[in-house]
C-alpha cells in the first residue's frame, strides 16, 4: 500500500538557522492542512515540508484520500457521484487505516503534514449529507467515534470560492466543485475554526508569503 511520499531536503542555499531543530533532538508534531477546492494546500504543503527539511526536521507529507485502495475507492465513489453516506464512510474507512500510519510516523519523531484530514470530511460530508441523514454532523462525528488522534495543528486556508473555481479551471472537476456547494463547505469550515488548533491564512496571498506564515505557524508550535 503507498499512503506517502518522502521528500529530501531541496536543492539551494541553506535556510537561516533561527528556530532550527537542534541536532539529535527528536521532534512531533501532526499539522494537518484544510481549505476548499482550489486553495492551495498541496502547494503549500510541498513548500512547508522544504522549509522544515531545510531546518532539519524529519518531514513526512501525506494527504487525503490515500493512495492506497480505500483511497482510490473514495475517488471513484466521489468522481461516479455515488450517494454521500458511502461516500462518507469510504472516507472513514481509509482514515483509518492512514490514521495508523500516521502514529507510526509521529512515534518516530517525526513532523507529519497531512493535506486533508478529518475536518475536510465534517465539512465536505456535513454539506452532502443534507437531506441524506437527520443531523449530518452529528451522524459523522458518531461514525467517526472510533478515530481518535487529532492533529496538533490545522492551517486553514480561506479564499473566496469563486476564485478557488478559477484557480482549477483546467482541470476536470468533480461534483464538489461548485460554488454554491463550495461556499457551504468554507462556512462549515470556519464555524469549526476554534484557536488553538486552528490557524487562519489568507490564501490570496503570494505563494512565498503564505508559505512563510504557514512556517512561523508550525515553527511556534514545535518550539513551544
Amino acid at each position: 500500500m503507498r499512503y506517502i511520499k518522502v521528500f529530501n531536503r531541496r536543492s539551494g542555499p541553506p535556510r537561516p538557522l533561527y528556530l532550527t531543530r537542534p541536532p539529535g533532538t527528536p521532534v512531533t508534531l501532526f499539522v494537518t492542512l484544510e481549505g476548499i477546492d482550489g486553495t492551495g494546500k498541496t502547494t503549500l504543503a510541498k513548500s512547508l515540508a522544504d522549509r522544515l527539511q531545510d531546518r532539519g526536521y524529519d518531514v513526512v507529507r501525506t494527504k487525503e484520500p490515500t493512495d492506497c485502495w480505500l483511497g482510490e475507492a473514495v475517488r471513484r465513489a466521489v468522481d461516479e457521484d455515488e450517494d454521500p453516506r458511502i461516500q462518507a464512510l469510504l472516507f472513514l474507512a481509509d482514515r483509518s487505516l492512514h490514521q495508523e500510519k500516521i502514529e507510526e510516523w509521529l512515534s518516530l519523531g517525526r513532523v507529519v503534514l497531512c493535506d486533508r484530514y478529518h475536518d475536510s470530511t465534517l465539512a465536505y460530508q456535513t454539506v452532502a449529507l443534507e437531506g441524506k441523514v437527520d443531523r449530518p454532523r452529528e451522524w459523522l462525528e458518531r461514525a467517526s467515534a472510533f478515530l481518535s488522534l487529532e492533529p496538533d495543528l490545522t492551517l486553514l486556508l480561506l479564499l473566496d470560492p469563486a476564485e478557488g473555481l478559477a484557480r482549477i479551471a483546467t482541470r476536470a472537476r468533480s461534483p464538489f466543485e461548485r460554488a454554491a456547494f463550495l461556499t457551504k463547505v468554507q462556512r462549515a469550515y470556519e464555524e469549526m475554526a476554534v484557536p488553538p488548533r486552528f490557524v487562519k491564512l489568507d490564501a490570496t496571498l503570494p505563494p512565498e508569503e503564505l508559505a512563510e506564515a504557514a512556517e512561523r505557524s508550525v515553527l511556534q508550535r514545535l518550539q513551544a
